[in-house]
């Protein structure tokens, strides 16, 4: 929302919001701000700057703060006119929000934006004096002129601040600098592909969803009408997450939109599409003494894709295949150092990572398998994946969606993971193995027994409740999962949900807490706990206090599954209402563990409450998976890969 002219309201018309208090004003404003209600922390900074009773000090805070939201919410020149107003009222005096950022006071964890946006507004009020305009862009074009490098440090700022903001959840905020940022620079296309593809995640209600698609799918239009063929300034590495990466979170078929923004990406890079075919295919003829198969990730260390694929890669069997692994990882460990030891070439692209000017490292291999881990998890690999550097190339389900690339063929799940009309979600040829397409080690499971460190009664919820434990990231918290949330909530007083939540994205917790009030009643939303993301040790006492797991949808969960199933919860998964491959379902399939596979999420509300209630049904639930979890965990399957690949390279040994 661009709060302008809201924030250079006349002090007459504020005067009814002026506070007899400005001390109460200006706490207010500052918890307002803390909370990210940038309206209201700025009736309050306005009230303080308006009232006759207010000391300097306090006024020049104030307009510090009002520099912070302005710099936030994308007026620039505004912040650093705010900036001069807090300094002809006080010179010394600093922005108190970036201080108690200094200080380590929290903030809701958003403290580090106004620690930023305070550079941000004195670096304007640096080069600009304090002016600004009422329209904001008219203003900054001409204040820039023709100055190139003027320009390239504005567009930076906005890039800058709106990277933050998006990484702090504030996603609308984010949305408005790169949209700024590609007004003052309509040539930089890293800008126009982040301003067109950044999606919020958390959303309100399902009209704010159905117009966020309906803008997505209208701007990949308008890019791949309007890209030319001789853009320069664009590449994918410019980027700090794929701007896919969040998209497949609304719950949609993203096949003709994923494969509509891999053309719009591939017509932008026409170099690292052409590709002599007939060259591989000679290359690889040259040398058919072993498969010569390639592994690319930048995730080769202590992470759920190198938990779910090292071993794997590492059971290959030498005498058949010539393995390589590209590695794009920064975090080199012990997960890396031992699978660089199993593998015949380690190829370590360390800080560099996936750039264009790396990829003689992989099409001078003369592989004839490229395999990719985590197709959309990073922005290097994505970019490689566009290319082709072997004959035959296909992705796994790091990241569960189809890449929607040519240079793509295959995508390979569980035949248990898809239904039979899964193959509509998929661009790639879906193949489906025995094989649960993973080698997962079990994990080390701490007993709570051993640990009195932590209790949930320290996070509101009674020690004699009934909880329902949903321990994803929060993207996953789909609207349409709300009517199950709703339902089992509803099962008694004593349920409470727990889920957890990452500190760095608190903001998004809110969001949520006020959807479910909203949605479900004041009541039913305190039962829902929100926990901070935990190390793995806590992260497991946690689980163990679970009396049942609820698998979410349409996004369900996966590494998360096997972690907890070590520890014989039961999750209730409904995977008729998933759109990306049904992970849980196909690990209950395998163990032969049926009872919590249900058909919808009425039918989930029911099994949830039968094994929060009958204990003899959940302990013999519990029972099953037990004594069956060993068939899902350091799966072989080798064997079954290696018979397959054999026959697609019409290999003969």
């Amino acid at each position: 929302m661009i709060l302008s002219l809201f924030l250079l309201l006349s002090t007459s018309a504020l005067s009814t919001l002026t506070s007899a208090n400005p001390d109460s004003d200006y706490a207010l404003a500052i918890s307002q701000s803390c909370l990210a209600d940038f309206i209201l922390a700025t009736d309050h900074f306005k009230s303080v700057t308006a009232s006759q009773s207010a000391d300097a000090s306090l006024k020049a805070k104030s307009y510090h703060s009002l520099g912070n939201i302005a710099a936030i919410s994308g007026d620039l020149l505004l912040s650093g006119h705010f900036h001069s107003l807090g300094k002809l009222e006080d010179p010394t005096s600093l922005p108190p929000l970036a201080i108690m950022y200094q200080n380590n006071q929290p903030c809701n964890n958003i403290g580090d934006i106004y620690w930023t946006s305070s550079f941000t507004k004195k670096k304007i009020f640096d080069l600009f004096s304090g002016e600004f305009y009422p329209d904001y862009l008219e203003g900054i074009r001409g204040l820039i002129g023709d100055e190139p490098n003027l320009s390239r440090e504005m567009v930076d700022l906005h890039t800058s601040l709106g990277t933050q903001l998006e990484d702090s959840g504030l996603m609308p905020e984010s949305i408005k600098h790169f949209e700024y940022a590609s007004a003052i620079d309509p040539d930089d296309y890293s800008l126009v592909v982040k301003k067109s593809l950044t999606v919020p995640v958390i959303y309100s209600d399902s009209d704010e969803l159905e117009e966020s698609r309906k803008q997505l799918e209208s701007g990949v239009k308008v890019l791949s009408e309007t890209v030319k063929g001789d853009v320069k300034k664009f590449t994918l590495n410019q980027l700090s997450y794929p701007p896919t990466f969040y998209i497949v979170y609304q719950g949609y078929n993203d096949k003709n939109l994923m494969s509509d923004i891999r053309t719009f990406y591939d017509k932008i890079h026409p170099e690292i599409i052409k590709t002599d075919v007939n060259r591989l295919n000679a290359a690889v003829a040259s040398s058919p003494s072993k498969i010569k198969i390639g592994f690319v990730s930048s995730y080769f260390r202590r992470h759920s894709v190198c938990k779910l694929w090292c071993n794997f890669i590492s059971s290959l069997d030498p005498e058949t295949f010539e393995v390589h692994a590209f590695s794009g990882t920064s975090k080199a460990d012990e997960w890396t150092s031992k699978l660089s030891k199993s593998v015949s070439y380690f190829n370590d692209l360390g800080s560099t990572g996936f750039l264009l000017r790396n990829t003689p490292i992989i099409s001078d291999s003369n592989l004839d398998i490229i395999v990719y881990l985590d197709i959309g998890m990073d922005t290097g690999s994505t970019l490689w994946a566009h290319s082709r550097f072997a004959p035959i190339q296909m992705a796994l389900w790091g990241h569960p969606v189809t890449t929607g690339m040519e240079s793509i063929d295959y995508f390979l799940v569980n035949d248990d993971f898809e239904s039979d009309h899964g193959v509509d979600r998929y661009n790639e040829q879906l193949v489906r193995f025995d094989w649960l397409t993973f080698t997962f080690p079990e994990p080390t499971y701490v007993d709570s027994a051993l640990s009195g460190s932590f209790s949930l009664l320290d996070y509101g919820v009674p020690l004699d409740s009934k909880i329902v434990m949903i321990p994803q990231s929060m993207q996953k918290f789909h609207l349409e999962f709300d009517g199950l949330l709703d339902g089992v909530l509803g099962l008694g007083d004593d349920v409470y949900i727990v889920a957890v939540y990452e500190s760095k994205k608190t903001l998004w917790k809110d969001m949520l807490h006020s959807r479910f009030v909203e949605k479900m009643g004041k009541e039913k939303a305190e039962r829902f706990k929100f926990i901070p993301t935990l190390p793995p040790e806590e992260f497991f006492l946690l689980t163990s206090l679970a009396t049942v797991v609820v698998d979410p949808y349409p996004f369900g969960g996966g590494v998360t599954s096997l972690e907890i199933f070590q520890q014989c919860k039961v999750i209730v998964t409904v995977p008729g209402e998933q759109s990306v491959p049904a992970l849980t379902k196909g690990m209950y399939v395998e163990m032969g563990v049926e009872d919590f596979i249900v058909e919808d999420w009425s039918r989930g509300v029911e099994v949830v409450e039968k094994v929060l209630r009958d204990e003899e049904f959940r302990k013999r639930g519990e029972d099953k998976i037990c004594s069956s979890k060993a068939k899902i965990y350091d799966v072989d399957g080798s064997a079954e890969f290696e018979s397959w690949a054999k026959t697609i390279v019409n290999f003969d040994d």
